[in-house]
């Protein structure tokens, strides 16, 4: 059995098994089980893109989900960028994974990190992961809300309507909002 010793090598199979939509499970559970062992090998962007490519697959144990949860709680991730909490909230909402304790942390997180200067992408992708658990977080589509509105005017129809199915799904969103949505679309 071969181990590899530089944490590129075990991100490039992450990659190799994503793209390629290899269901090779027991690839799979090799490579979450050296994630699992060597810990301590790997950076917080490496952890951020290896669960992605796990997620994209829907592949990976709760164990693995559970280790994350872990590692979000200590310090691997005190130095992730926005996008990289993002992209964590976003991979566990694709495998429906994470405890209410870690959506609540992520969600701290976010409220703190949220501004003007994340993309309309990202904000999507934050308003769908927290869209079907949204009655725990009024204040993270508060917030979302007032970054939407702020920008209507640069979204395209898809992007409204992916908003507007967010917080359709959530519950959340003023009347202003849906109004406003809704005049853009049919202009």
């Amino acid at each position: 059995m071969i181990t590899f010793e530089n944490e590129k090598n075990y991100l490039k199979v992450a990659q190799l098994l994503d793209w390629f939509c290899l269901d090779d499970k027991l690839l799979w559970i090799n490579l979450e089980q050296y994630i699992l062992k060597k810990d301590r090998m790997f950076s917080c962007d490496s952890y951020v893109a290896m669960i992605q490519h796990f997620s994209n697959q829907n592949e990976g144990s709760r164990d693995l989900y559970d280790f994350y949860e872990f590692m979000y709680a200590s310090s691997v991730f005190k130095k992730a960028t926005t996008q990289q909490i993002i992209q964590l909230t976003y991979s566990f909402y694709q495998v429906h994974a994470g405890t209410n304790n870690f959506f609540d942390a992520l969600e701290a997180d976010l409220n703190e990190r949220l501004n003007d200067k994340v993309s309309t992408f990202d904000l999507l992708r934050v308003l769908q992961a927290y869209s079907e658990i949204s009655n725990k977080f009024p204040s993270l589509f508060v917030q979302l809300e007032t970054l939407f509105t702020a920008r209507f005017d640069q979204m395209s129809p898809d992007e409204m309507t992916c908003c507007a199915s967010g917080f359709a799904i959530s519950g959340f969103g003023s009347p202003f909002l849906f109004n406003f949505i809704e005049q853009n679309m049919i202009i």
